[in-house]
């Protein structure tokens, strides 16, 4: 194995160790920044045909790479009812965003991210929507659906690449609801683009017809910036801080003792 193999594989492996899962598409931002591979896609696909090669020799732990390509879906079996039985008591929660002053959901652009926001939102009672571009028929009439079951304030957080739709994301929900959506893009914003690495913007030639992207181009040429650029610990840092700001932590405390509450009441009543 010669120097530079090794200077990679070690800077994979301390991914591993300090943001957990990783796509390959983070690794190879991850070793970009470390001038250890260049930013092009020839060096993307060379990298993937590596990490193949060193996932088969066990020189990466296969099972720390983030490939959402494929799915497994199983039912969820126990072993006994008691088992069942105590997994529900510890998991009810009764809706604390229901007595939220306003309404938060979390979007993010790829579920290869999802880990990085999916504990708080658990936590925190925080719908977590992988968007996966708005501008489909499916997905806006969905954002539709929720949105008209809430008469409180809409905030949306938004976690994508800065590109065309993510830029006109805001635009498309003004043109699309009735009422007044406070859309925040936490990431990518325009400072974060000052200093990570652009790649091709590769879309089909008919979507440069369409006016936003033309004045995206217009604006930054024909380059977009990834989401995987910025390090998972930047990301979680500014997710919690800006949901922080849109929730009360304290009305989540409240509602979470209060379903241990009801836990408890009905065990009481039930279990004699």
């Amino acid at each position: 194995m010669n120097i530079k193999t090794k200077q990679k594989i070690e800077a994979i492996q301390e991914a591993f160790r300090v943001e957990g899962k990783v796509s390959l598409r983070r690794i190879y931002y991850i070793l970009g920044s470390k001038k250890l591979i260049k930013f092009s896609e020839w060096s993307y696909q060379q990298l993937s045909k590596d990490m193949v090669k060193w996932r088969d020799s066990n020189l990466i732990d296969p099972d720390m790479i983030l490939d959402r390509r494929t799915s497994e879906i199983r039912p969820q079996v126990y072993d006994n009812f008691d088992e069942a039985f105590q997994e529900l008591c510890d998991s009810f929660r009764l809706d604390s965003m229901g007595k939220q002053k306003q309404y938060v959901e979390v979007w993010i652009e790829k579920d290869t991210m999802t880990q990085v926001f999916y504990g708080y939102c658990l936590r925190t009672h925080t719908p977590l929507i992988v968007s996966k571009g708005f501008t489909t028929y499916s997905e806006k009439h969905r954002a539709i659906n929720r949105f008209s079951q809430t008469n409180k304030p809409i905030v949306i957080l938004y976690f994508g690449d800065f590109d065309p739709e993510g830029e006109y994301i805001p635009e498309l929900l003004k043109q699309k609801f009735g009422r007044k959506i406070k859309f925040i893009k936490i990431v990518l914003t325009e400072q974060d683009i000052k200093k990570l690495p652009s790649v091709n913007l590769a879309i089909n030639p008919k979507q440069f017809e369409k006016q936003y992207v033309k004045d995206f181009v217009r604006k930054y040429g024909k380059r977009k910036w990834e989401i995987e650029a910025l390090s998972f610990a930047e990301q979680r840092d500014r997710f919690v801080k800006a949901l922080n700001k849109e929730i009360s932590l304290q009305v989540v405390g409240s509602v979470a003792k209060q379903s241990q509450k009801e836990v408890e009441l009905w065990k009481k009543e039930n279990l004699k």
